[in-house]
């Protein structure tokens, strides 16, 4: 049997609850961790990565972690305010790869999660016409939309992804 590692970074608690339903989909040892304890990854055969999206990409935790695997069997998963369909989270998933390289990409998953509370805030109030993303009724929408994710089927469908992921990788 393989080692495997989730490793994630989180600070409202969405990617924190992907990542154990992550877990949960892959065989029993496996080990789950934050990004600020997460050990080398050498020794681990397959690595799920966890992380908050940041200016349309990996926080920086999870982007100075990914530097450090080289040669491995990973897959990727990560939360944002954005639709998982939208154009931003497909810059998300490229920006993720580019970090990657050099590993072979078993696959990914993106879902909504919320805001933390100030952030989310200060957005919902931005009404300025001038600032770099006014409010507007779509992305309202979107961000009270966001602050109800990930939800038991998002949880579900990592859990079935990472299921899949890791028995069609006949090596592990």
């Amino acid at each position: 049997m393989a080692a495997c590692l989730v490793v994630y970074s989180s600070v409202t608690g969405n990617t924190r609850m992907v990542a154990e339903a992550v877990r949960e989909a892959l065989p029993e040892g496996t080990l789950l961790c934050p990004v600020k304890d997460a050990p080398a990854p050498d020794a681990f055969d397959f690595i799920a990565l966890g992380f908050w999206v940041h200016r349309a990409g990996p926080d920086p935790r999870m982007t100075r972690y990914m530097a450090s695997v080289r040669g491995k069997d990973v897959a990727f998963f990560g939360t944002l305010a954005a639709y998982p369909d939208s154009d931003h989270a497909q810059k998300v998933r490229a920006r993720a790869a580019d970090l990657l390289e050099g590993n072979t990409i078993l696959g990914s998953f993106l879902c909504q999660g919320k805001l933390a509370q100030k952030r989310f805030e200060k957005r919902m109030a931005d009404t300025s016409p001038n600032s770099g993303h006014p409010m507007t009724p779509e992305r309202r929408a979107r961000l009270l939309e966001a602050a109800r994710h990930p939800d038991t089927q998002d949880l579900e469908n990592a859990r079935a992804l990472f299921r899949s992921l890791y028995a069609a990788h006949g090596t592990l």
